[in-house]
């Protein structure tokens, strides 16, 4: 099953505390588990709920955060590819918390793949999430690395940001409230599984979007110049 990390953030005490967290650090009978987040996240966690509960077959559940790679259907990794390439920079919301992981797809599918005919996997729960923990500055110096174009940022408060009717609607991908950080260690010793590194996967998908993507431009792409606009005015 590939559950969700919002497991942590209304499972765990410890969310928000920047401490890597462990599959074993959420608490499924809290009061809170299945009334918080979107309806999407609460049907997510009330299916890892019944299954370490009730169920009688075996399962496997996975925990990963966003997931990323060529080909991504969401959207969020070439809303970043796309600016990266243009090489004019970027506005982040000086509110956005500095500390993330996320999970390249093909790491995530070798990890399922892997379970399947693992017999310690069964009835297990898994983080799973690239090694690196990135801030905003590291994310973006891989982007820079990958795309081979030194790239600008600046933080400016949301508020601002909105004052331009062309960017009330601004929102930044991964944009978290709160730090999403994991500790891999148990998938790493009952799977023997080796994440690839950021900057491997990460340039694999930039040559992806740049050499086989067909779709339209990324979200809000076409207000690029007030986003330059308000940079400029900014820094």
């Amino acid at each position: 099953m590939y559950s969700s990390t919002s497991a942590y953030n209304f499972g765990s005490s410890l969310f928000n505390s920047g401490y890597q967290l462990k599959e074993e650090d959420v608490n499924l009978k809290s009061e809170k588990f299945n009334q918080k987040g979107t309806s999407y996240a609460i049907g997510k966690r009330e299916c890892e709920k019944y299954l370490v509960e009730e169920a009688t077959v075996s399962f496997t559940i996975f925990r990963p955060p966003k997931i990323f790679g060529p080909n991504d259907p969401s959207g969020r990794i070439w809303w970043w590819i796309q600016r990266a390439i243009d090489g004019q920079g970027f506005i982040i919301p000086d509110h956005y918390i500095d500390k993330f992981q996320f999970v390249f797809i093909d790491d995530l599918v070798k990890c399922i793949l892997k379970s399947i005919n693992t017999n310690s996997s069964r009835n297990r729960i898994y983080n799973v999430a690239m090694d690196e923990i990135c801030g905003m500055k590291d994310w973006i110096y891989l982007l820079s690395q990958v795309t081979g174009n030194p790239i600008k940022f600046c933080f400016i408060p949301m508020n601002v940001i909105k004052n331009d009717s062309k960017l009330e609607n601004y929102k930044v991908p991964l944009y978290n409230y709160s730090p999403y950080l994991f500790n891999t260690s148990k998938i790493k010793e009952d799977l023997n599984i080796q994440f690839t590194p950021a900057i491997e996967w990460l340039s694999n998908t930039v040559e992806w979007f740049k050499t086989k993507y067909k779709g339209s431009d990324s979200e809000g792409y076409e207000y690029r110049n007030q986003e330059m606009a308000l940079y400029k005015d900014w820094i």
